[in-house]
């Protein structure tokens, strides 16, 4: 392969609903309000911006990044928010 003469194709992405959920993802992260909020309310709305964003991911193809914020209790889903969205932006970063 001329692009990647070790093999590996190059993944597709629908950069489109990336670039929205990205937006989505900055405007509700970037709201000064938010840092002082009870850490309870403050997983709430990273759940809220994981309902928004994961539909947007998965058209993008991205969608395995963002684990099912259902399956974490309480407090336990910021920390596993804030990983999965580490995740997306370092993938974001070799792409």
């Amino acid at each position: 392969m001329v692009l990647r003469p070790e093999g590996t194709p190059i993944a597709w992405v629908n950069w489109s609903p990336l670039f929205q959920a990205l937006e989505i993802l900055w405007l509700g992260l970037l709201d000064p309000k938010k840092e002082k909020l009870d850490p309870l309310l403050l997983s709430s709305e990273y759940r809220r911006l994981a309902i928004a964003i994961r539909p947007l991911l998965s058209e993008a193809g991205w969608g395995m990044y963002l684990r099912n914020e259902t399956a974490y209790l309480g407090v336990d889903y910021g920390t596993v928010f804030v990983e999965d969205i580490m995740s997306i932006l370092e993938r974001l970063h070799h792409n």
